[in-house]
């Protein structure tokens, strides 16, 4: 079985091959499952990740969500190791944390118990719902914290998800993967 860091490098250069114009339209059709998904369309408290770099482009998801009343949380990252969920109530007010991710330049924290799905990015998953990130945690922790029952999606272009990733005792796993081709991969499912 590959390594982390070796599934990680691999990903890496395939993501930086990705076209502009590609991107946009996975990420399109990407948008287009998620909306229709009863999780989703069920949830009010939805933290989700302000996509950067080549990765899931979610403002528009963001953008379509807050249009429908939905409480958006995004994350903060603080002291290389937290992730704090903020209230997002534009897109336009927006800076970069210390990791140079985007996040609100109003810092409103929102209590994490109260999330109702969490939308997630991955550098690679597998089809048991084993997520690799880019090496730090930051998810892992903040899975942990939240309440167990809270559904956990992520949003990966197909190539993303391999047959089978390392798994650690701290990865937490996530309960769907939806990618461009439709597919929602359910993993660790508790239905």
């Amino acid at each position: 079985m590959e390594r982390k860091a070796e599934i990680r490098k691999r990903i890496k250069a395939e993501l930086a091959k990705l076209p502009a114009e590609e991107r946009e339209a996975k990420s399109r059709q990407i948008k287009k499952h998620l909306l229709n998904n009863p999780y989703f369309k069920k949830a009010k408290n939805i933290f989700i990740y302000l996509s950067f770099q080549k990765e899931v482009d979610t403002f528009p998801i963001i953008r379509e969500s807050l249009e429908l009343g939905k409480t958006i949380l995004v994350p903060w990252t603080i002291n290389q190791k937290e992730m704090i969920p903020l209230l997002l109530n534009d897109l336009e007010h927006l800076g970069k944390d210390e990791m140079g991710i985007p996040c609100p330049l109003h810092k409103i924290p929102f209590p994490p118990r109260r999330i109702e799905l969490v939308i997630l990015p991955g550098l690679a998953f597998d089809k048991k719902g084993n997520r690799l990130g880019r090496g730090k945690a930051f998810y892992d922790r903040f899975l942990s914290a939240i309440d167990p029952g809270t559904r956990k999606i992520a949003l990966a272009y197909a190539f993303q998800v391999i047959d089978s990733l390392p798994v650690s005792a701290h990865d937490v796993p996530v309960d769907e993967i939806i990618t461009e081709n439709g597919e929602v991969i359910r993993g660790n499912s508790r239905e």
